[in-house]
């Protein structure tokens, strides 16, 4: 009963989340998560942040890319609904990995206190 109630609290939330147009919801939102590049009515994005800010920001505790790179690498941020995240990792200007993440399971990791990725 307890885990029905969440789901349909996030199904809710899920819903209703997209009809805020506050930026600074966008930007926690788009720190944690991200989605693909796909219908562009109700997309949230792209929000663009520097390796440097999301380290200062405490998204990025720990990093493989060397130091005197670490200048040249951007996060690109967006969602196309709700609940799911694109990333795409940036060198200059030259894409480098692209990443989706679901919502869901971002909170089980923080729940399970996993918090390398």
């Amino acid at each position: 009963q307890q885990l029905q109630a969440y789901e349909e609290y996030l199904a809710n939330v899920r819903a209703n989340c997209g009809t805020s147009s506050s930026t600074s919801v966008v930007k926690e939102e788009t720190t944690k998560t991200k989605k693909g590049k796909s219908d562009t009515k109700g997309k949230k994005g792209p929000v663009k942040f520097s390796h440097q800010q999301l380290e200062k920001d405490g998204v990025i505790m720990t990093s493989e890319v060397p130091e005197e790179r670490r200048g040249n690498i951007f996060f690109s941020f967006s969602s196309a609904s709700p609940g799911i995240f694109d990333v795409v990792v940036m060198y200059k200007s030259r894409v480098i990995n692209e990443m989706r993440l679901q919502l869901d399971e971002l909170l089980e990791r923080q729940h399970n206190n996993q918090i390398e990725m």
